[in-house]
């Protein structure tokens, strides 16, 4: 109870300071509208189902993946199999991956609202979906997300980290939604992905207001995709100070649990968690490796790099070799994550594998044949 007020004063005084009185009005007056509406239905099947959740994946490791612009770096296509967890504009990375998370968070009304289209084609293809069911900003998610067996309602009203879910806190993040869940879950081990902490105030963007941004073009530098919150979306502000507070509290309730939580992800500037390197947590073939990355690929014995599996493919460089007509492209792990974001409109990247990156023109990608002078493996 004690924890409860001081945050819920550590959140006045930072509303009040950093957007106003009147936005400290009226977020307050949407937020007790939103919990005088829950209490007016009936809470009991969606309780109910959340007590049937808990501790279902005990034991097991799971990975929480963002968004940062680090997933460019990491290798991905390593977390077939396991069990993941991803947010809000993941589905854009979809286009590269053999596989498919296996849980899937949306808290963000404005992001929400901009997505919904997005958000329930991505529901079918996870095992398990989070949302609130009315957002303390007064949006009804559940108007907007269509029902399904997987999908779990969460009451964002807690100031805090708790177990008691669907009870959770915000807690400044996604990001630390999903800790709470996969806590509730059971795993025993974390790996955070993608959570890089490195945020660089974009050029292009409309601020609404000190808390409401709107992206102009499709450069967002902040995440995976410039595409992500590219031309015409809408956010809020990102304060890294007050998400890293956030993350020193997430670790702390975490440890008090006993759950061991880790930075698994490529640089950034997260350093709340130990780091791991990725790629220890792993022990597979360069072959198993490229069945993981191009599933309908089958590699040459014991080859150890991209162009002996593609010879057909145009080696870039430096920037300047790149070809947008080419159907084929490989870049060294130098060059590939700068080439992502200037080329994503023409290809699919793929990797990194081995040092390198595979870069497949959309027409080629989209199409069910497998790429130029190699045959579908034969295993599959």
């Amino acid at each position: 109870m004690i924890d409860s007020l001081r945050g819920a004063a550590s959140k006045s005084r930072f509303i009040l300071r950093e957007e106003g009185a009147a936005v400290y009005l009226s977020r307050a007056t949407r937020a007790l509208v939103s919990r005088v509406r829950r209490v007016l239905r009936d809470q009991r099947e969606n309780r109910e189902r959340w007590r049937a959740l808990r501790g279902r994946y005990a034991g097991q490791r799971a990975f929480l993946i963002g968004n940062g612009p680090s997933l460019n770096r990491t290798p991905l296509h390593l977390l077939a199999g396991e069990r993941t967890m991803c947010f809000n504009r993941f589905n854009l990375m979809f286009e590269r991956l053999a596989w498919r998370p296996t849980m899937y968070c949306n808290i963000d009304d404005r992001v929400l609202l901009d997505m919904v289209d997005e958000v329930n084609e991505v529901v079918p293809q996870v095992e398990l979906a989070f949302f609130p069911d009315l957002h303390p900003y007064n949006i009804d998610f559940t108007r907007h997300i269509r029902p399904a067996a997987n999908v779990y309602w969460l009451h964002l009203d807690r100031l805090t980290f708790t177990t008691d879910l669907p009870f959770c806190g915000i807690n400044k993040t996604v990001a630390n939604v999903g800790l709470q869940v996969l806590a509730y879950l059971g795993f025993a081990e974390i790996y955070l992905v993608g959570v890089d902490m490195d945020y660089q105030t974009p050029a292009d963007i409309v601020e609404e207001n000190r808390r409401d941004w709107t992206a102009t073009a499709d450069s967002d530098p902040n995440h995976f995709d410039p595409r992500y919150f590219g031309a015409g979306r809408s956010y809020h502000r990102p304060r890294m100070d007050e998400t890293l507070l956030k993350f020193q509290e997430a670790k702390a309730f975490l440890d008090g649990l006993g759950i061991r939580a880790y930075n698994a992800g490529v640089g950034g500037k997260l350093e709340v968690f130990p780091r791991v390197d990725f790629r220890s947590l792993f022990a597979v073939s360069y072959e198993d490796e490229l069945r993981a990355l191009l599933p309908g690929v089958a590699p040459v014995p014991g080859a150890r790099d991209l162009a002996t599996n593609f010879p057909g493919a145009v080696r870039v460089r430096t920037p300047g070799d790149w070809n947008d007509a080419a159907e084929l492209l490989i870049a060294g792990e130098a060059l590939g994550p700068g080439l992502i974001s200037r080329t994503i409109f023409t290809h699919v990247p793929y990797g990194p594998i081995g040092g390198e990156y595979l870069f497949r023109r959309r027409h080629a990608a989209n199409g069910a044949a497998a790429p130029a002078g190699h045959q579908p493996s034969r295993e599959r």
